[in-house]
């Protein structure tokens, strides 16, 4: 059976030169599908890789340690697909996708833009999705018939087999029939160092009381939403703040959550109030990079789980990420340094003390030795 060879025996008839992954998903689903990049790479070096993303996710493969060519198409989802321009890009993209052959098509999610996508590009020597590898050249009736019972089988597989507990665990089992033995599971990204430059130097301008912001912790604090609900009210957010000020003898950077924008704005007069001269917000019009080495440059980031405590773990900054979901989830951090904080039975939010006691836990600080010191 051909779907159940290993890439060693197809090796031996075909060559791969070239991989392209469509993945059309937001910065979360971009940044757990890194590690599959790695071991892409590993297993092919000499292979182009390629990846068809969103608009929005973009810029995580271009900072990724592969560093693959990205076409970037309209997303549903995000709403990308309404923009002119973004319609625009995605025709370009598709026209440039067509003249391109492919030896193989990774396709981890058939959903959304990715379904459609697999119709407007050519047929590759091969292609894996959820059903296995599969040769891209068969007749296009079996290719609808395949496309038909995907789905099907998918949800079959779910119920008798119960899915891998996370994301990355799951799409790294996809590869099993190319033969692929990936040596890394969690996501990686780099950060440029002009623009890690131009932060330091905005930090420094940005201090206050002739205090340098990169002496001693820079704590950063995003207030949102995030995936699962979680919502907190200015109050509970400048108390929190109060605590890691006092407590830590840091000073805070605020950042934007992208579920709640604005919100930064909103909270930073309390703040200045609050803790004076210890809190710098971060502006919410920056661009990826800038981003990213604000989140590189923390000693530790508060946030909810959701894109911002994805790229800061991804960055090795240590994250206390708080979640509704009372149990491990398939989007969670993989990150050894990162600490989810869920509610308790009956508890509607997460309390503070048990954000403050995740802060502790990641900065290697005693709490007991710290109320000694009070």
């Amino acid at each position: 059976d051909e779907v159940s060879r290993s890439m060693e025996e197809i090796s031996a008839t075909i060559r791969v030169d070239r991989i392209i992954l469509s993945h059309v998903t937001g910065i979360v689903e971009a940044v757990l599908v890194l590690p599959v990049l790695e071991a892409l790479r590993e297993s092919f070096p000499g292979a182009t890789i390629g990846v068809i993303s969103s608009k929005s996710a973009g810029p995580v493969y271009a900072r990724s340690r592969v560093s693959p060519q990205v076409w970037t198409v309209g997303n549903w989802s995000d709403g990308e697909l309404l923009n002119p321009r973004h319609i625009w890009g995605t025709a370009h993209a598709i026209k440039e996708l067509r003249h391109e052959p492919v030896d193989l098509l990774v396709e981890l999610i058939q959903e959304g833009p990715t379904r459609w996508l697999g119709a407007c590009l050519p047929p590759p020597a091969w292609r894996l999705t959820a059903s296995g590898l599969q040769r891209g050249s068969a007749r296009s009736w079996e290719k609808w018939i395949r496309r038909l019972l995907e789905p099907i089988g998918r949800d079959l597989r779910r119920g008798f087999f119960p899915a891998p507990l996370h994301k990355t665990q799951e799409w790294l089992q996809r590869l099993e029939p190319l033969g692929v033995r990936p040596s890394v599971s969690a996501p990686r990204l780099v950060t440029d160092p002009s623009t890690d430059r131009r932060v330091a130097q905005r930090l420094e301008k940005a201090s206050r009381a002739g205090r340098s912001a990169t002496q001693g912790l820079l704590i950063g604090l995003a207030a949102g939403s995030g995936p699962a609900g979680m919502d907190w009210t200015k109050e509970r957010v400048v108390s929190l703040a109060r605590r890691l000020v006092h407590h830590f003898d840091a000073r805070l950077l605020l950042l934007d959550d992208p579920t709640r924008p604005g919100f930064a704005r909103e909270v930073e007069p309390e703040l200045r109030r609050a803790v004076p001269g210890r809190s710098i917000r971060v502006p919410s019009r920056q661009s990826f990079d800038e981003t990213l080495s604000f989140l590189a440059r923390l000693s530790l980031l508060v946030a909810p789980l959701g894109p911002i405590a994805h790229l800061a773990a991804a960055v090795s900054t240590p994250v206390v990420a708080l979640t509704r979901d009372p149990t491990p989830g398939p989007l969670d951090l993989l990150s050894p340094q990162a600490v989810h904080v869920r509610p308790l039975r009956g508890e509607a939010l997460v309390e503070e003390e048990r954000v403050y006691e995740g802060a502790c836990q990641l900065l290697h600080i005693s709490r007991a030795e710290l109320l000694t010191q009070r």
